[in-house]
């Protein structure tokens, strides 16, 4: 018989505000920088978004989607205003209170451009992990987490977009499985700072290779 860890609220939180200064923590030791928490006004409920302050980091306005207007950015490699980099965490309280929050979906997005402007940012990639998991999520057949691969020029290209790429599998084992259900705020801490040195030091490898240089990606 198959069981199922059931998450169909996200992942429990205990205090939200000691989750997110762990979260900038995080980011921040890879700046070699302070990080902060800010909340966005945001259609979808609870959004907030980490970051390093203005002082110190350039930061972009980045243009949003259909829930958000504005997302702050900044630049993903230091030294550079080439590449740079959003994130997004979707709270839900349902009633619980301000401080006990389930964590519903996580987002890092890379976007290319030189200029401060919203408008100039291409968005490159999203890394993305929707937390709520239930038997129905799974037959879906989305892998959590996963990537989405933007950047496309073509109407056949875009279809791509919408499909999800495995970031974590167990595809190499007797269980195969796309699906990371063994999850908890600790563990969602060193996944956002391992996924944010793993771009960095992507995108590091990608700038030094001619094609890249050229425009290809």
């Amino acid at each position: 018989m198959e069981r199922y860890i059931d998450r169909p609220r996200g992942v429990d939180i205990a205090d939200r505000a000691k989750f997110l200064k762990a979260i900038a923590a995080s980011i921040g030791r890879l700046y070699g920088e302070r990080t902060v928490p800010m909340q966005l006004e945001s259609t979808m409920g609870d959004l907030w978004s980490v970051h390093a302050p203005a002082r110190s980091t350039p930061v972009a306005a980045i243009e949003g989607d259909d829930f958000l207007d504005q997302l702050p950015a900044v630049p993903l490699i230091a030294g550079s205003r080439q590449f740079w980099l959003a994130n997004t965490l979707r709270f839900n309280s349902l009633g619980r209170g301000v401080r006990a929050v389930f964590l519903e979906h996580m987002s890092f997005r890379v976007y290319r451009g030189e200029e401060l402007t919203a408008i100039s940012k291409e968005l490159l990639v999203r890394g993305e992990w929707d937390l709520r998991l239930t038997k129905e999520s799974r037959q879906k057949g989305h892998p959590q987490p996963h990537w989405h691969v933007h950047g496309a020029t073509t109407h056949e290209a875009h279809a791509f977009v919408s499909l999800h790429y495995a970031m974590a599998s167990t595809w190499h084992t007797r269980e195969p499985t796309v699906v990371v259900e063994d999850i908890n705020s600790e563990r969602i801490v060193g996944w956002a700072s391992e996924i944010v040195k793993h771009l960095m030091e992507q995108l590091r490898y990608a700038c030094n290779e001619p094609d890249f240089q050229r425009g290809g990606l």
